[in-house]
């Protein structure tokens, strides 16, 4: 008896695995392949029973439409290239490309049933979310078919629907901010990448100073009034919960103030709940290059000491930064406290001056990130008052709105 009830359960797991019903009805789906429930290989029920998804243009709002079609309130992952394993039978479907607002994948734009150039080993994959979180704007997720949970693509949402950050002016002060709204503790990179992007991307011109507790409570352009084609890049950034600190030292935000443009000025560090200077000993042109990364900048050019943009007001935190210029934040160098220094004043406030983007043809530019940042499209010429939805090459839908056609 023991071993008959042993055998109903391990049964009972595996038909949940599948979340399935006894009698399938056309367009049904399920996850199969999984180590819970809220993950596997993507099947479609059709005229030849159960039949697999082709990865082909395979992404996070394709995987939206079928955790939301199985009852979860969206995907955390897409995974490509029979991650579950290979299925077996028809390919059903292939080049999906769902704006995410669909209630069944069936109704995204795809390429037919049975139509493909896929084999099983090109079977689409799904991870649900599992919590019962309602829709807000302004909500965070990290997506990516290789996501641990601390890193990924930065999504947010508008309307009930997921879209992208654009990568304008974004920096380590946001990608802070962002990871603390997620429940981490501090961020520890950001990089730009198109590999995993949504159809639509709904914030742009973020400008956090890092210390505040959520992407809305910073500066930024309005939702869904912005020009960024997330078919060049979108926003990814790592996150640390605090344990690892060796690896990953604790963020502090900088910024820069009274330069005479957004690009120099005397650097502030945000330290014990209060914004304070940083002394020029030993300050170097390695150490203004790790400030302008973290700012977003693509490089330094100088390192001023000597208070070169005025004195500051309140504490010195910190001196004797010795950086290598690979860093992605300033409190990840070695540097020295000041507390209880006498050999620093105000006098001595060190200031940077930052290079943008494609300005690298001064002899002094020193380097930066090596991201590519994808240009930025003015659609503002569209009429979006009644678009018409249309597939278009990998990214159905231009700044939020999914248009028929293009100049």
């Amino acid at each position: 008896m023991a071993r008959l009830w042993i055998i109903i359960l391990v049964l009972g797991y595996v038909a949940d695995q599948a979340i399935c019903t006894d009698n399938p009805e056309y367009g049904d789906i399920r996850l199969v392949g999984g180590s819970v429930p809220n993950e596997g290989r993507v099947e479609i029920y059709y005229i030849d029973g159960w039949g697999t998804i082709c990865d082909d243009n395979w992404g996070i709002t394709d995987a939206d439409v079928v955790c939301k079609q199985l009852g979860y309130a969206w995907a955390l992952q897409a995974n490509p290239v029979a991650f579950y394993g290979a299925g077996s039978g028809p390919i059903y479907l292939d080049d999906v490309e769902c704006y995410g607002n669909e209630d069944a994948v069936y109704n995204c734009e795809n390429a037919g049933y049975y139509i493909h150039d896929c084999s099983h080993y090109e079977d689409a994959g799904v991870v649900c979310e599992t919590d019962d979180i309602q829709p807000e704007d302004g909500l965070l997720r990290l997506t990516s078919h290789k996501t641990d949970g601390s890193w990924g693509q930065l999504d947010i949402m508008y309307r009930g629907l997921w879209g992208s950050v654009c990568p304008a002016d974004f920096n380590m002060n946001d990608a802070n901010v962002a990871c603390k709204q997620l429940g981490f503790q501090w961020a520890v990179e950001f990089y730009f990448d198109n590999d995993y992007s949504t159809c639509w991307s709904w914030i742009t011109d973020i400008e956090c100073t890092g210390t505040e507790s959520s992407l809305l409570d910073c500066d930024y352009d309005g939702l869904y009034q912005q020009y960024c084609d997330v078919l060049y890049s979108s926003v990814y950034i790592e996150c640390s919960d605090g344990d690892n600190t060796d690896e990953f030292p604790e963020y502090l935000p900088v910024r820069l103030r009274d330069g005479e443009d957004d690009h120099n000025g005397r650097v502030e560090v945000y330290a014990e709940g209060e914004w304070g200077t940083i002394c020029d000993q030993k300050w170097t042109i390695a150490d203004a290059k790790v400030v302008c990364r973290q700012l977003g900048y693509d490089g330094a050019l100088e390192a001023k000491k000597n208070a070169y943009y005025s004195e500051g007001d309140g504490p010195i935190h910190f001196k004797k930064f010795r950086c290598d210029g690979s860093e992605n934040y300033l409190s990840a160098c070695r540097y020295t406290d000041t507390a209880d220094d006498d050999t620093c004043s105000h006098a001595d406030d060190a200031g940077v001056v930052c290079i943008e983007y494609d300005d690298d043809e001064d002899d002094n530019f020193t380097g930066g990130p090596s991201d590519y940042y994808g240009p930025t499209v003015d659609y503002s010429y569209l009429d979006t008052s009644t678009p018409s939805v249309i597939s278009t090459c990998y990214n159905p839908c231009v700044n939020g709105y999914c248009v028929s056609s293009l100049p």
